[in-house]
């Protein structure tokens, strides 16, 4: 693992004023758990980490009659427990919960999270299995070694809390040296497995999460190999408004979060999968069988329109309160 100058920044503004100086030479840190599992792996090797985790007011949660702001550093732990965040949705709640284990939980960040690293089976291993493998379009090659094709990088977004705060119109606040801005979540990326990350930008920080619509009902649904450390290989998210408009949202199988989304009246179970499925460019790129996880996305979609409906059982998908 390479050597690398470590800076416990005092505040948001000591933070950003590093980033300037040091800018495309740096990685910031918060929980550190992504950072730390790629250095090790030697996928990272910026020769500068900036710790953010000693800026208090990027974290907690606030809750208002109208609005909900999470603040970056919030950890998945906290997230996972919060009172005011169960009554706003539960399903922030429970996609936190679903996430790596209990201790990594007390340390990650609802920022880290959404800015994790997308994941493929040929190039998030050690160096010596990479290097017997051969490169790849992420490692210097120039080929995909899950296609073979060298036009594109298919790998997968990987945040689970992604997929139901884009369901939710989850909007982020972004702070760099000279301003501070707001952008729709799903903004945030791109489907390019090579650069998947828009934003924040350069030498900028998300520093919170926004919400402003409650759900009428809600549907999350996880699929990985085991139930807790894993990585997801499907993430699906689904939220109804009042007036029957529906928002899905698919992580774990495309190089970045998928929406779709149809207003009040115009929703339909085919219409979404049809949907789903042109805008999912599934690969053979994790543990799980290309065939059945494409599979899980028509069985988790169907059960994402049950719950969403008038009938949808009441632990998952009553009304919020």
């Amino acid at each position: 693992m390479a050597e690398a100058a470590y800076v416990v920044a005092g505040s948001l503004e000591e933070a950003l004023a590093l980033a300037e100086t040091h800018s495309g030479h740096y990685a910031f840190a918060a929980g550190g758990t992504d950072l730390q599992l790629r250095r090790q792996q030697e996928l990272e090797a910026a020769p500068l980490i900036i710790d953010l985790s000693g800026i208090g007011d990027l974290g907690g949660v606030r809750a208002g009659r109208h609005r909900l702001e999470i603040g970056a550093l919030t950890t998945l732990a906290e997230l996972a427990t919060s009172a005011a965040v169960r009554r706003w949705c539960p399903m922030i709640a429970e996609a936190a919960a679903s996430i790596g284990t209990p201790v990594l939980r007390m340390t990650a960040t609802a920022g880290g999270n959404l800015l994790v690293a997308n994941r493929c089976t040929w190039y998030n291993q050690s160096a010596a299995w990479r290097g017997a493998a051969g490169t790849c379009l992420r490692n210097s090659g120039d080929t995909c070694l899950v296609t073979g094709g060298c036009g594109q990088c298919y790998s997968r977004a990987v945040s689970d809390l992604a997929p139901a705060l884009i369901a939710l119109q989850a909007r982020v606040v972004l702070r760099d040296a000279h301003a501070t801005r707001e952008a729709a979540l799903e903004d945030l990326y791109l489907a390019d497995g090579l650069h998947p990350q828009a934003q924040p930008g350069k030498d900028a920080i998300l520093t919170a999460l926004r919400l402003a619509h409650r759900p009428e009902r809600w549907c999350y649904r996880k699929l990985r190999r085991r139930d807790s450390v894993d990585y997801t290989s499907l993430t699906v998210a689904g939220a109804r408004d009042a007036d029957g408009g529906v928002r899905v949202c698919i992580g774990g199988v495309s190089m970045s979060p998928i929406l779709v989304s149809a207003g009040p009246g115009d929703a339909n179970l085919p219409a979404l999968t049809a949907e789903a499925r042109r805008k999912c460019k599934t690969v053979d790129n994790d543990l799980l069988p290309l065939s059945y996880r494409r599979n899980m996305i028509d069985v988790f979609l169907e059960e994402l329109w049950r719950e969403l409906g008038e009938n949808g059982h009441e632990r998952r998908t009553g009304r919020v309160p």
